[in-house]
């Protein structure tokens, strides 16, 4: 029910016109905190969900919050890797994984999906590896 409430958040906010940002994982390797399939939602002043926690998610979360203080919208996917030795992408983690978040800007054009997503998660008995996109 985790999936039902991310997108039930995401609407309510869109209708009450928040700018929200989703992140994603598309892809985690290793002992990444954050796994395929993992979701949260950002806006200005609240989130839900989880890309996989500890300062790699905070630095996230207030990427997203500054793209929504610039009012800016581009879709973005940023490789992260969990281990201070990396020369470049490194999260702050040192677990030794690896993952890629998406992060998507909601809009308005996204409404109509969104609800088809909830009343998908509502009508179906939900499988995380259903909702996992395959890169």
């Amino acid at each position: 029910m985790k999936e039902l409430r991310l997108w039930q958040f995401i609407l309510a906010q869109a209708k009450k016109n928040i700018d929200v940002i989703l992140l994603c994982v598309l892809y985690s390797k290793g002992s990444s905190p954050g796994r395929q399939g993992f979701k949260m939602a950002v806006t200005a002043t609240d989130m839900i969900g989880s890309i996989g926690g500890g300062i790699m998610e905070h630095k996230f979360v207030e990427m997203a919050k500054q793209m929504l203080q610039k009012e800016e919208r581009y879709t973005w996917l940023k490789h992260q890797h969990h281990n201070k030795t990396e020369p470049a992408n490194q999260s702050g983690m040192i677990c030794s994984g690896e993952q890629t978040i998406f992060i998507y800007p909601i809009c308005k054009e996204d409404l109509v999906s969104i609800g088809i997503l909830i009343n998908s998660c509502r009508t179906t008995k939900w499988n995380a590896k259903d909702s996992q996109i395959m890169v």
